[in-house]
């Protein structure tokens, strides 16, 4: 497999401190996929690494099969290991799951002293700092991205509708590092709007996705096939208490928006299959201790009960061991 060179800087030379011209994607699902085509549509250089051996011989030879309301094409995009990787980037969009946060950091942590901004989208909690341990905080940007995608086929990604992203500094030195990385986005269509407060909007995505999630694996069902009296009884009460930990802590989410985008989801986006049931009946581990998991280890801390959480919680563990 050919070697990858997103940009012209070597590791350990600086890139340039303004727009964003090269882009890496690290992790190459569903997400993954869609950015790095949407972004390579549009003229941003992508290069988008995974450690799939198969995956990427796929994308190598097909690149990206997208289908968004544009239509369906393939969109050619480099795809390689990480070691592969020769340049840096001015932009490191970090999209794997959870559990391998730590792993993808140590990757491309070779790129730390170069001044890339390094951008999460990851679902759960702890994302953002683990990147913290690698690469200086003021070039971390935070982010959750409030759109579908659904991967299909060996390379194909599928988004219908406009969702938006949310982006902010993971601290309050590094807010320089965010309008470039919200432009480039916006460049390739996406929804990208800057928050001043990127903590809450990421515990109201955490709350989201822990309250679908959560059930949809254990169900097997797709949004619409929660849209029942007793599946909004159980979406409301893990709302509930996800939102009592959060303002415990300080964050200070809005139960109502948290509860309206559940709302869309189950009736705008039916068909839609929740990212953890797409792991779990796929048989990849699923990011149950950095979603559900992460908000039941900070409830403890904080003394705030959550004994639906866990009961749905453990009731998946279990699930998720008996199905391999």
């Amino acid at each position: 497999m050919s070697r990858s060179d997103p940009g012209a800087a070597a590791p350990g030379a600086e890139v340039d401190a303004g727009s964003v011209a090269s882009v890496v994607v690290v992790g190459a699902g569903a997400m993954g996929r869609l950015f790095a085509a949407r972004l390579s549509e549009v003229g941003t250089r992508v290069t988008l690494v995974d450690v799939d051996a198969d995956l990427l011989r796929a994308l190598s030879e097909r690149g990206v099969r997208l289908e968004d309301d544009a239509g369906v094409r393939e969109v050619p995009v480099p795809a390689c290991r990480a070691d592969d990787l020769t340049g840096a980037a001015d932009l490191y969009i970090v999209f794997t799951k959870g559990m391998h946060t730590r792993a993808a950091v140590a990757a491309i942590a070779r790129f730390a002293g170069t001044g890339a901004r390094v951008l999460t989208l990851q679902n759960g909690l702890g994302n953002p700092e683990l990147l913290a341990e690698v690469f200086p905080a003021d070039r971390i940007v935070a982010g959750v991205a409030a759109l579908p995608a659904d991967a299909w086929g060996a390379t194909g990604v599928r988004s219908r509708g406009r969702g938006h992203l949310e982006l902010g500094a993971f601290v309050p030195a590094g807010a320089a590092a965010v309008g470039p990385v919200a432009a480039v986005l916006a460049s390739a269509g996406f929804d990208a709007r800057v928050s001043p407060d990127i903590a809450t909007a990421v515990w109201e995505k955490v709350a989201f996705n822990t309250a679908l999630n959560v059930l949809a694996a254990l169900t097997g069902a797709a949004n619409a096939a929660m849209d029942t009296p007793p599946g909004r009884r159980v979406i409301a009460r893990v709302l509930e208490e996800v939102v009592a930990v959060a303002h415990a802590l300080g964050v200070a989410v809005d139960a109502d928006r948290i509860r309206a985008a559940t709302e869309h989801a189950l009736t705008a986006h039916g068909e839609h299959r929740a990212s953890m049931l797409q792991d779990v009946t796929a048989g990849r581990p699923a990011e149950i201790e950095s979603i559900p998991g992460a908000v039941i280890e900070r409830a403890r801390a904080a003394g705030v009960p959550v004994p639906a959480l866990e009961a749905l919680t453990d009731a998946l563990r279990v699930a998720v061991t008996v199905r391999r």
